[in-house]
C-alpha cells in the first residue's frame, strides 16, 4: 500500500479539475496588482515562464502547500464568525469591476475575491480582511503593525488588498499574516489610498493597450537585486529578474 503516492495523485487530480481562470488581455485579477507590468504583458501574450517544468511530486507538494494556506484562512475566519462585535461577510465573494481609460478607447475588467469583509458594529466600518500564511523564517522579519516589514516579506499582499478595498468600497484593509509554525498572528492596517489604487488601474490599462496595439514591451517595475525579482516568471526576458 502506497498512501503517499495516492495522496500526491489526488492532489494533482483536484488541481486539474479546478476551474481555470479566464485569460484575456482585458481581464485582470486583483491578486495581480503587485506584479511587474512587463511580466503581465508577457503572460497575456502567451509566453511560457522561463523555467523547467517541475517533477510531478513537486507539483503535488506545492498544490498541497497552497491548500494548507486555505486551511489557515478558514480557521481564522471561523474565529471571526464567532467573535462578538464584528460580522464577517462576503467570504470569497467574487466582485467584478468594469473600467475604461479616459477616452474610452479601451476597457478592462478586474475580478477577484478577498478572504472576507469585516463589519465592525460599534464604529459601523467595513474593512477587507486578507489572511496569509508564512513560514517561521519569513515571519521572523515581520514586526506587528509595521507595514514596511510586510513590504519586505510579502509586498504583493498590499496592492492586492488595495484593489479589494476599492472593489468592495471599504474603509481599508486588514492583512493578517499567520506564522504557520507557531500560530502567531501579525496584523497590518492598510487605509484607503485612491492614488495608489489609480496607479494599479493605470498599469492594468497600459497592459491591455500594449497588447491591443502591439506596442513595445514596457520596462520592468523592479531594479536588479530587488527581492520581488526572485519570483519573476520571465528572468531571461529583461535581465532583471532573479
Amino acid at each position: 500500500m502506497d498512501l503517499k503516492k495516492l495522496i500526491y495523485k489526488q492532489a494533482l487530480h483536484l488541481k486539474r479539475i479546478t476551474l481555470k481562470r479566464e485569460e484575456s488581455p482585458y481581464i485582470f485579477h486583483a491578486s495581480e496588482a503587485g506584479k511587474c507590468i512587463r511580466s503581465l504583458v508577457q503572460n497575456r501574450r502567451g509566453k511560457f515562464p522561463d523555467r523547467e517544468p517541475l517533477p510531478l511530486t513537486k507539483q503535488a507538494e506545492l498544490e498541497m502547500l497552497f491548500n494548507d494556506g486555505r486551511m489557515h484562512q478558514r480557521a481564522i475566519t471561523e474565529y471571526l464568525f464567532q467573535a462578538p462585535g464584528v460580522h464577517i461577510t462576503s467570504i470569497e465573494e467574487t466582485k467584478v469591476m468594469h473600467l475604461a481609460n479616459p477616452d474610452n478607447s479601451i476597457s478592462i475588467v478586474i475580478v477577484g475575491h478577498p478572504d472576507g469583509v469585516v463589519y465592525e458594529t460599534k464604529l459601523k466600518e467595513r474593512w477587507i480582511v486578507e489572511i496569509k500564511g508564512l513560514n517561521h523564517f519569513a515571519c521572523q522579519k515581520l514586526k506587528d503593525g509595521d507595514v514596511d516589514t510586510l513590504k519586505s516579506v510579502y509586498y504583493h499582499a498590499i496592492p492586492q488588498s488595495r484593489m479589494y478595498s476599492r472593489m468592495f468600497d471599504t474603509k481599508g484593509a486588514v492583512i493578517l499574516v499567520k506564522n504557520k509554525n507557531t500560530s502567531v498572528i501579525y496584523q497590518f492596517i492598510i487605509p484607503r489610498d485612491e492614488e495608489a489604487e489609480l496607479r494599479i488601474i493605470a498599469k492594468f490599462i497600459r497592459v491591455a493597450q500594449t497588447c491591443k496595439d502591439n506596442l513595445d514591451m514596457p520596462s520592468c517595475d523592479w531594479t536588479k537585486g530587488d527581492r520581488n525579482t526572485n519570483f519573476c516568471d520571465y528572468p531571461n526576458d529583461c535581465g532583471v529578474g532573479r
